[in-house]
């Protein structure tokens, strides 16, 4: 019996450690998002363009190509309205396949022994311990001189492409642009 409220105690504080800072306000009336047209279901194999090597330091140089507009925009909308058109385009990936998305979050790296993914990385403002996250791989013309430091606020845009790697379907951005985020 002892184990059980040991058990209950822990858990108790394990919820209470992720609900230890209020949500950012009420949340506003969801946008509706839906994706410009949808297109053929397109999987692809892992991708093979990411490095083995993090980068190690950030560049301040503009790119020399200019953006492509994006089909879907998320960025100006709200914190709430951002997790949710991010998890819409998750949720129903192959809607978006084909589709150029911008979306701005926090940069991330991941690494792993065979290969490194860049990420960025939206908190959901009602739950601090949850986080939706879109992996990109950056144009040629953008690697890797171009990589923020992990936590900088970003703008990525990119073409939503799915793969597969082994028994899995993964998601990610590809021909990928950073811009400078609005201040």
């Amino acid at each position: 019996m002892r184990y059980v409220y040991l058990f209950a105690l822990l858990l108790c504080l394990l919820l209470a450690g992720c609900a230890a800072r209020p949500p950012a306000g009420p949340a506003p009336e969801a946008e509706t998002l839906s994706p410009a047209a949808p297109t053929e279901s397109a999987v692809t194999e892992a991708p093979t363009e990411a490095s083995t090597e993090a980068p190690t330091e950030a560049s301040t140089e503009a790119p020399t190509e200019a953006v492509p507009e994006a089909d879907v925009d998320l960025v100006g909308l709200d914190p709430y309205s951002t997790f949710d058109a991010v998890f819409e385009i998750m949720d129903n990936a192959e809607d978006y396949v084909g589709q150029r998305i911008r979306m701005q979050g926090v940069f991330d790296i991941y690494e792993y022994p065979d290969h490194v993914v860049y990420g960025c990385i939206i908190p959901d403002p009602t739950d601090n311990c949850r986080q939706q996250g879109m992996e990109f791989v950056l144009r040629e013309d953008q690697q890797p001189a171009f990589y923020p430091n992990v936590g900088d606020e970003i703008i990525v845009s990119g073409e939503f492409a799915l793969y597969q790697a082994g028994d899995f379907t993964f998601c990610h951005l590809i021909d990928a642009a950073l811009e400078a985020p609005e201040e």
